[in-house]
């Protein structure tokens, strides 16, 4: 055979067993690595959209509850581990009310903790006193946080993955809120604490 025709048998006989086994375990541990790192990837663009969403569902809570805070007087405000109750300026369309000079207090608001559908959220109520307080609001023995708990009053789901809510009564004013989120098995808690200096 001349060596011209014996190079052109080499070229055309195709692939050995061997080699083609060769380069099919190759292809798997390829195709094995590009899909580890995809999985991974999707794991972890869970735990971040789980933590972005609890961590502005935080944020919202803290922002809206320090709001109502704010504008209460410390002596009109009731804080225990269940919750927090405070007498509010506001009455129910949401106006400020004032007699001449001085502040009314017509309204009652609770944030409390509550297991919704499986998931801890801060909770908020309100109730319109009978008699609108004038003078140093407080608040009544009656109306605390298991009250409000319990009430068929209407309710706003304010946070959700709320695991603790801590008000700590003097000057400044401590609150601390503290979600958890588990994307995919992951445990993370955020904790937020704010400083609040009542202005009534």
């Amino acid at each position: 055979m001349s060596p011209a025709r014996r190079s052109s048998a080499t070229a055309s006989r195709g692939f050995t067993l061997v080699e083609t086994i060769i380069y099919s375990v190759l292809l798997l541990i390829v195709l094995g690595i590009t899909f580890a790192v995809l999985i991974a990837s999707v794991r972890n663009y869970q735990i971040y959209l789980g933590l972005t969403e609890v961590e502005q569902g935080a944020a919202t809570a803290n922002s809206r509850l320090s709001y109502e805070l704010v504008e209460a007087n410390p002596a009109g405000i009731y804080a225990d581990s269940t919750g927090v109750v405070f007498v509010s300026p506001r009455d129910a369309s949401g106006k400020v009310q004032m007699s001449g000079s001085d502040m009314v207090w017509p309204k009652l608001v609770c944030y409390y903790l509550d297991t919704i559908n499986g998931v801890s959220c801060l909770v908020r109520k309100e109730e319109m006193l009978a008699t609108a307080q004038t003078g140093t609001p407080s608040v009544p023995s009656t109306k605390l946080p298991s009250y409000f708990k319990t009430a068929a009053l209407d309710r706003i789901i304010v946070g959700r993955h709320m695991d603790r809510l801590t008000v700590t009564l003097g000057y400044p004013l401590r609150l601390a809120l503290e979600a958890e989120c588990s994307p995919v098995g992951q445990p993370n808690t955020i904790s937020l604490t704010t400083s609040l200096t009542p202005r009534n």
